[in-house]
């Protein structure tokens, strides 16, 4: 009773918030991690949480133990700071989406597809996943790849060259015979270059910097759109792709009209519409 003879509600204890399973990190050892670590890697599960939460639509449950599995993976190999790289982890959901189950597998997969959009010095290295899931990735790559390759011949737009520098090393995909005759072309001329630099044998107009720009093709290219052949662009389209066949066919549409339809929907040909769904059916069946 207080002074005042007023009775007061006797004060409720503070409830504390259980934190679920899922959301503890680890370290390798198995203890958990400090709490700075834990808070960035909450925020993570968090997001993996939300990506595997509906698939195609339809609910989908996963055991608070897989999914603290896959939370720890993915710090393990990307430190915490995971958290903040929202358009990995955008992308690395997005990827879940085409598999019909969250196994390891599809974690894995989903993944390796993301590293699209992470600096190469972060997405280095493989012996962190299962040697069988890179080889599924990689085949994957290997054919947007040879699309860039396509576009590179048609425009002889340079972009399109480095576009493919890219994928290979990110991937760590030995360079086609197109990219080392690109890139070894380029380097007999910037070494030339250098030796008329050298001798003093160029005029004032010409800049080191346009020398080399035009040594490496730049301002002679074809137009193009390389910015559609970004491999975070080639993988959207492809996931859409594939979603939009997948829709028509269960609503009892013929394959190949399914196929013209959604090719007028992203403005591109059926058959190139046929090699997104291929490559993403390779990816999810293997």
């Amino acid at each position: 009773m207080s002074k005042s003879g007023d009775k007061r509600p006797p004060k409720r204890a503070k409830r504390k918030r259980a934190l679920s399973l899922e959301l503890i990190p680890f370290d390798p050892s198995g203890k958990p991690s400090t709490r700075l670590a834990a808070t960035a890697t909450q925020k993570a599960a968090a997001q993996v949480a939300r990506a595997i939460a509906q698939v195609r639509g339809r609910p989908m449950s996963v055991s608070g133990a897989l999914l603290a599995g896959e939370v720890r993976r993915m710090t393990n190999i990307y430190g915490s700071e995971i958290a903040e790289r929202e358009n990995f982890l955008n992308e690395y959901g997005a990827n879940l989406g085409l598999f019909r189950d969250p196994t390891p597998a599809a974690f894995e997969r989903a993944d390796l597809l993301a590293r699209a959009v992470l600096p190469l010095s972060v997405a280095a290295g493989f012996d962190a996943y299962a040697p069988a899931n890179v080889a599924t990735v990689r085949p994957y790559v290997d054919s947007l790849l040879r699309e860039v390759e396509a576009e590179f011949e048609r425009t002889q737009n340079p972009v399109f060259a480095w576009q493919g520098v890219q994928l290979a090393a990110r991937y760590s995909i030995d360079w086609p015979s197109w990219l080392q005759a690109y890139l070894g072309q380029a380097a007999d001329q910037i070494i030339d270059l250098s030796e008329q630099f050298a001798d003093d044998k160029l005029t004032k107009k010409d800049t080191e910097a346009e020398c080399v720009g035009k040594a490496l093709g730049f301002g002679a290219a074809g137009r193009g759109k390389p910015g559609q052949f970004k491999l975070a662009s080639m993988l959207e389209l492809d996931r859409l792709a594939y979603f939009e066949v997948e829709k028509r066919l269960a609503k009892g549409e013929k394959l190949y009209l399914a196929r013209e339809a959604v090719g007028k929907q992203f403005k591109t040909s059926p058959s190139a519409i046929a090699r997104s769904c291929e490559r993403m059916k390779a990816l999810t069946l293997a």
